[in-house]
């Protein structure tokens, strides 16, 4: 190997500085091409967003680069997209807690068994 080759990163510990992903199909790469790019194009603070930026992050802001000046979206929707925090902040409604439990006698919810000409047991 090289001295000057730096090694392809699919996984990265942090994740990604815009989107929270962990992983990646193609690779992670250092943010310090991008980062004068990330106010306009993700909404977000200059300086706020470091570390690395996952291949699909990057592909977002060169498309954002090409678009005409008076025509100029937001990929904000994209911003903490794949963290766990978030995740987690969904899934804190369980099923249980959004669905009003019915009064359900005990005798009528289980299934009688019975047995055929066979002496098999049916349901």
């Amino acid at each position: 190997m090289f001295g000057s080759h730096k090694p392809k990163i699919y996984r990265s510990s942090s994740g990604c500085c815009i989107c929270g992903s962990k992983s990646s199909s193609s690779r992670f790469t250092p943010t310090e091409k991008y980062e004068n790019l990330f106010t306009a194009c993700f909404e977000v603070e200059q300086g706020s967003r470091t570390g690395l930026i996952c291949n699909a992050c990057v592909l977002l802001v060169k498309r954002w680069q090409k678009l005409p000046e008076e025509n100029k979206r937001s990929w904000s929707h994209v911003v903490d997209g794949k963290s766990k925090t978030r995740r987690g902040s969904r899934r804190s409604t369980s099923t249980d807690e959004r669905t009003p439990k019915a009064n359900v006698d005990e005798t009528s919810s289980q299934k009688a068994v019975t047995s055929n000409d066979n002496g098999q047991k049916s349901k």
